[in-house]
């Protein structure tokens, strides 16, 4: 599955899910107010556990966005394993096929969202800002749950002023990705890891109609750079630091590789994103996501590819794009649906997830197995341990744009790293 279109979507499809941040939501929600929504449940024993746990059966709803048949069977396949340990529990599925976040904010302000719903990690500062979905602390501490199982980066994305809103799901990392046949021709023997090495590769590798680097000039790909130049573009408060020395340095390189003509963006040379531009021949490597992978597998069968852990700066530094199972605010089985969502992201749960090989399991112990089982995606689940999180603090979309706009400029009219990224830093009025 593709980022566009489900937990690792690339920066054109974050657009959409920055309707959460519209006006109408916060006024909304600040009308709302109100307590969660008390359980109907009596004498629950462990989230894990089945039993006389309510006197009559519970239907809950579950929501995310529509994806791939691969997908949906992942999400049919668990929660078929769910309702078997828990016949007093049934789930709905239910699939928003269009603009999911729209959907979400038009029913959590008329509360009516689903009982457990998806939540990307680019947005969930404001769901969790603002109230609009239940923290999972009170259950995590009655059913002593066990946080320390998740990849602890991930965790982190859904967690604000020291309380917990969501579980991760699965996740995927940026590496680098590239044709070994390219590689081969113009005599290069391993992929390169250092930005000194990036430049002098793209260089050998640009000629015969090839792009050496397709990389689009988005928030995304300019936050790894800024992660390996020891920065970060949003800090751990959720104040953007666009203007910060590493992210002029990262910045600066990428104006650097446009100039020499070695990096181009993905419609430059006749496709739909990056990943579309190495299935097509037409670049020698870019920074993506394992989405990655089943694209390749089906635009491009007999394409011979490899992936390496993106190039370091001072440091290694990729990004981590994760979405949660969070708790709707106005649930009437608040015990049920943390049941849900403790199962959906515990080892049961990401066992289909992990065997799904789509997207990488947030529980850490099952990393290892992933890799074994998908050697070719060992590189992104290494990544796991320094990337961070898609977490992008208040008007999260408002920074996006602010950056892809001072992106634009540097690849498109020039302009210099330095004060582009000071005139956005600027704009975004934190």
């Amino acid at each position: 599955m593709r980022r566009g279109v489900s937990w690792s979507m690339p920066s054109r499809s974050r657009r959409a899910m920055g309707a959460v941040l519209l006006a109408g939501l916060m006024t909304a929600l600040a009308a709302c107010g109100g307590s969660p929504a008390s359980s109907s449940k009596s004498g629950s024993t462990a989230p894990g556990a089945s039993g006389a746990q309510e006197q009559t059966t519970v239907t809950l709803t579950l929501s995310g966005w529509s994806s791939s048949p691969a997908e949906l069977k992942i999400v049919q396949d668990q929660i078929a394993a769910f309702e078997k340990l828990h016949p007093d529990i049934k789930v709905q599925w239910q699939p928003v096929p269009g603009d999911y976040m729209q959907k979400i904010q038009t029913e959590i302000a008329s509360h009516t969202e689903p009982d457990v719903f998806y939540l990307d990690s680019s947005v969930a500062y404001d769901l969790m800002s603002q109230g609009a979905i239940q923290p999972l602390d009170p259950y995590v501490a009655k059913y002593k749950t066990d946080l320390s199982r998740f990849v602890p980066n991930l965790l982190k994305a859904f967690q604000y002023q020291g309380k917990t809103y969501g579980f991760p799901k699965g996740f995927s990392t940026l590496a680098l990705v590239y044709n070994t046949r390219l590689f081969q021709q113009a005599g290069i023997g391993q992929p390169p890891k250092s930005w000194a090495e990036l430049e002098a590769d793209a260089r050998q590798l640009t000629r015969n109609g090839v792009e050496g680097l397709v990389m689009d000039p988005d928030f995304a790909r300019l936050g790894a750079l800024v992660e390996q130049a020891g920065g970060t573009l949003v800090d751990s408060q959720g104040k953007a630091q666009l203007d910060s020395p590493s992210a002029i340095e990262a910045a600066a390189f990428y104006q650097k590789l446009v100039r020499e003509g070695v990096l181009k963006q993905s419609k430059d040379v006749g496709a739909q994103w990056a990943g579309d531009a190495l299935a097509k021949g037409k670049a020698a490597m870019v920074f993506e996501g394992n989405w990655v992978v089943a694209a390749l597998r089906q635009e491009s069968p007999d394409l011979r590819w490899s992936v390496a852990p993106l190039p370091q700066g001072k440091q290694a530094g990729s990004l981590a794009f994760t979405v949660a199972y969070v708790m709707g605010k106005d649930t009437k089985h608040p015990e049920a649906a943390y049941q849900l969502i403790d199962f959906l992201t515990g080892p049961q749960g990401e066992k289909f997830t992990e065997q799904g090989g789509l997207e990488m399991p947030s529980v850490e112990s099952m990393l290892s197995t992933f890799s074994q089982d998908y050697p070719e995606q060992k590189a992104f689940a290494e990544a796991a341990s320094y990337a961070l999180p898609w977490q992008l603090g208040p008007n999260g979309q408002t920074v996006i744009d602010a950056v892809n706009k001072a992106l634009q400029s540097i690849y498109l009219q020039g302009a210099d790293p330095k004060q582009a990224l000071q005139q956005a830093q600027a704009s975004i009025h934190q």
